[in-house]
């Protein structure tokens, strides 16, 4: 902690992390005082902690600069990478289903459900009844098709 530029002498309770001062005393997350850490045992060894410790903090950061993509028509079957049989709970069978790769969508794109749409880090099921639209700041908008 000493190397991240915190300052002991900044905090009115100090850690054994930062100064070896024992931390008998502290006030644990559901109010009560604590006279000592909880213990548990480790290959006969006892290990002391402190279940639940918490910390918060409060800054500014520069407002995000979100970019604007041009409109690029509705027409999405260019970000279609294959189709597959998927089961789906609205129709009780399996449905040949479009699988559009997520990077490949531009704004303006729309298509109706079933389809899915997979990224890096999220797949998104866009099921039978809904639509779904890519707008200028590339968020996916699923609605419904009524």
């Amino acid at each position: 902690m000493l190397a991240d530029g915190w300052s002991p002498s900044r905090c009115t309770r100090h850690c054994a992390g930062c100064t070896g001062v024992d931390l008998a005393g502290w006030v644990r997350n559901d109010g009560k005082e604590s006279s000592a850490p909880f213990t548990t045992y480790s290959n006969g060894q006892a290990n002391k902690y402190w279940p639940e410790v918490s910390a918060s903090a409060n800054g500014v950061v520069r407002k995000a600069d979100l970019k604007i993509h041009p409109e690029a028509g509705p027409d999405a079957s260019g970000a279609i990478a294959q189709h597959r049989d998927v089961w789906l709970a609205e129709t009780r069978s399996f449905v040949s289903t479009p699988i559009y790769a997520r990077e490949r969508l531009r704004p303006g794109n729309h298509f109706a459900g079933p389809a899915i749409v997979e990224q890096m880090d999220a797949t998104t099921l866009v099921p039978p009844g809904m639509t779904a639209r890519v707008d200028a700041y590339l968020n996916l908008i699923l609605e419904s098709a009524a």
